[in-house]
């Protein structure tokens, strides 16, 4: 999860400070295309088991992408696990202003 949101944050350093503006893996599919990420393996979370996908779909990934925003502005979720990922309700998170949690009691996408 890490390697995704340094990515995202070397994506947005050439795009203006964009991050890109599709929420979800149409989002984080601009990575792989723009060469930000080759290796699809990133996009699974290792405590889920889940088997690396030889493409990335909504499915094949672990994680909860927000796009549209500006690297820095604000304190909003930019990347997260998907419910369920971790046991006992925990899961992490990066926000847009670079901060991180890890750990935490789950929150739902939409809060």
């Amino acid at each position: 999860m890490k390697m995704i949101y340094t990515a995202l944050q070397v994506y947005a350093w050439d795009h203006d400070g964009w991050l890109p503006p599709e929420d979800g893996v149409g989002g984080l599919s601009r990575l792989v295309q723009g060469g930000y990420l080759d290796d699809l393996s990133v996009f699974n979370c290792p405590v889920t088991g889940t088997v690396f996908p030889e493409s990335l779909t909504d499915e094949t990934c672990d994680y909860i992408y927000r796009g549209g925003g500006r690297q820095s502005e604000g304190k909003s979720i930019v990347l997260m696990d998907k419910p369920g990922n971790h046991p006992e309700g925990r899961c992490n998170i990066f926000y847009s202003d670079g901060t991180s949690e890890f750990n935490i009691r789950d929150v739902s996408d939409g809060e």
